[in-house]
C-alpha cells in the first residue's frame, strides 16, 4: 500500500487551491496590485473589504486565489499580477493545501514551519535561542517564551507540504495553511 503522504507531489496547473476541505472563500478588492499574486499572502487594507500584500513580519490573514476569482478579475495565467481594483477570490482555513511562494534564497525541506516574507512569499520561520554569555542566566525569565507576543518574524502562517530550493529565485511551494 502507497503512503500518499511520502508520495511526490504535483503542484495543481492553474489552481491556488490544492485541498480545499474546510476553505473559507472571501471575494474582497485588492487595494495596491502592487504585488499581489495569485496564491500570495495578504492581509486587511484600509477597509475591511480591502487587501494588501503582507510583507515581512506581517500577520496576514489569508492567500490570493486564482481559480474562485471571477473571470473578469482572473489574469491570465497563475503567475501575473492582480491590479488595483480587482475583486479576488481570498482563501483561508487551517488545513487546506495551497500554491504559495518561498522567497528568494530559501531551501526547506517538507515540514518546515513558514512565516511571512517580503511581497506575499514566505520564509522559513527561525528558532528563538536562549541567552548566552559568560554570566550565568539563573531565572527562567530570561528564557524565550512560547506564548505572549508575536516574535519579530510574525506568527506562523503555513507548514511546508513539500521541499523546495528557492536559490535561485522565488518559487511555488504547496504548503499546509494555519490561518
Amino acid at each position: 500500500m502507497t503512503n500518499i503522504q511520502n508520495a511526490a507531489v504535483t503542484k495543481p496547473a492553474g489552481k491556488v487551491l490544492y485541498d480545499s476541505v474546510g476553505a473559507h472563500h472571501q471575494i474582497l478588492n485588492v487595494e495596491s496590485g502592487a504585488t499581489v499574486y495569485p496564491g500570495g499572502l495578504v492581509l486587511q487594507g484600509t477597509d475591511d473589504d480591502d487587501i494588501v500584500t503582507c510583507g515581512a513580519g506581517g500577520e496576514g490573514f489569508g492567500w490570493a486565489g486564482y481559480e474562485d476569482t471571477p473571470k473578469k478579475y482572473r489574469p491570465a495565467t497563475i503567475d501575473t499580477l492582480y491590479v488595483t481594483l480587482d475583486r479576488i477570490d481570498v482563501i483561508n482555513g487551517p488545513g487546506i493545501i495551497v500554491r504559495a511562494r518561498l522567497q528568494n534564497g530559501q531551501n526547506v525541506p517538507k515540514g518546515t514551519r513558514l512565516v511571512a516574507g517580503a511581497a506575499g512569499e514566505l520564509l522559513a520561520a527561525s528558532t528563538a535561542a536562549p541567552p548566552s554569555g559568560t554570566v550565568a542566566v539563573v531565572s527562567t525569565g530570561a528564557q524565550p517564551v512560547a506564548a505572549g507576543p508575536l516574535s519579530t518574524q510574525g506568527m506562523v502562517v503555513a507548514i511546508a507540504y513539500e521541499s523546495v530550493n528557492a536559490s535561485g529565485g522565488a518559487l511555488p511551494i504547496l504548503v499546509t495553511s494555519l490561518i
